[in-house]
């Protein structure tokens, strides 16, 4: 694995010896019949101060995601495609590497970066018929980068982690698709710590389990899926990080009142860079609801009828949060933590609370 978010795509890490040390290892498993595939991040790449905005990433809050605060390469460039194909390039000329594994590619693929893409397949197609959903730019990149890997490789290997059942993801370049010879999905992983969390182990059903293995190849039956019990990206970046939800009358970075504004964005930006998922809900400043992300922590702004009445106002305020709350529940499923970061949304957190939230 080259880990994620790296800075230099052109050299092995020193934990896998020396360059000579590593092809000793690639020769050795072709020795035994093996293929030796490379994880490989053309997603995004680590945030530093390097001059590149606006050249290497697009310019402004668009360079950064929204989920980790990383940030996200313009595929639109030539001198990107050059780098990433260059490097896909290196590591098979360099090292004998059979094949890629793609992180990521959810994230690539789509313009909200996978964060409101339906599950359902039929629900998939009809999202992907709007406008503006899709990243053309990266997925020619991807298509580019299928077909060089298999010209280099003959027979080569491209696996993309893609959670959204992305229809044309495995079919073959000359019909259109992006080329990856497999999916790899984390619907297994997933559904056992959901299991273990909530349920008693006499309360575990075998068909749920099987029910999320065979998901994905249920939903595109033609395409060959590489199912997984555990693996050590979803430890590390699947399983640690939690999705946190932070309910406050004000922050710094939508309508700031008074003292608790400073509080719920710093400690929201603190969770993200520790690498959680955040969604802070909060009043709107245009009175309609909506989201937008500011440094890798996404806000929610949520309209609300106001009123003369005060109590009144917060009791609305309170309940168009919950609304929303389960709306983005639905759309993202459930959080690890709902937190109320002042007083006057209390009521909010009561609810959600009776709620078994």
């Amino acid at each position: 694995s080259m880990g994620a978010q790296p800075v230099g795509l052109f050299a092995p890490d020193r934990r896998l010896g020396t360059p000579e040390d590593f092809v000793a290892f690639v020769n050795t498993a072709h020795g035994l019949g093996l293929q030796v595939l490379l994880s490989i991040a053309h997603d995004c790449a680590a945030c530093c101060e390097d001059g590149l905005g606006g050249q290497f990433f697009p310019a402004g809050q668009e360079g950064f995601s929204p989920q980790t605060g990383a940030r996200l390469y313009d595929y639109s460039q030539n001198e990107v495609l050059r780098y990433l194909l260059s490097s896909l390039n290196f590591w098979v000329s360099e090292y004998g590497i059979d094949g890629f594994r793609f992180q990521g590619v959810s994230s690539m693929l789509y313009t909200d970066h996978g964060m409101f893409v339906p599950s359902d397949p039929v629900e998939m197609d009809e999202y992907l018929a709007a406008d503006n959903k899709l990243n053309n730019a990266a997925v020619s990149y991807l298509m580019m980068a299928n077909k060089l890997v298999h010209e280099l490789c003959r027979p080569g290997t491209t696996l993309a982690e893609d959670f959204t059942h992305f229809p044309s993801l495995c079919e073959p370049i000359s019909n259109g698709g992006l080329g990856f010879d497999m999916r790899q999905v984390s619907a297994l992983p997933q559904a056992l710590r959901t299991m273990l969390k909530t349920k008693r182990d006499e309360e575990w059903g075998m068909a749920e389990l099987v029910e999320a293995a065979g998901r994905a190849k249920t939903a595109r039956p033609k395409e060959k899926v590489l199912g997984c019990m555990e693996s050590f990206q979803d430890c590390t970046v699947g399983k640690r990080p939690l999705k946190v939800a932070m309910l406050s009358w004000e922050t710094l970075h939508t309508i700031a009142a008074g003292g608790v504004a400073p509080h719920v964005t710093e400690l929201g930006g603190a969770l993200n860079d520790a690498g959680h998922e955040v969604h802070i809900f909060t009043r709107s400043t245009n009175g309609t609801t909506w989201e937008h992300p500011v440094w890798g922590v996404t806000y929610h702004e949520v309209g609300f009828p106001t009123s003369g009445n005060f109590v009144q106002e917060i009791e609305n305020m309170c309940n168009a949060f919950v609304g929303h709350f389960l709306y983005v529940e639905g759309q993202l499923g459930g959080f690890d933590i709902v937190h109320g970061h002042d007083w006057l949304v209390g009521p909010a957190g009561s609810q959600l609370a009776a709620l078994g939230r």
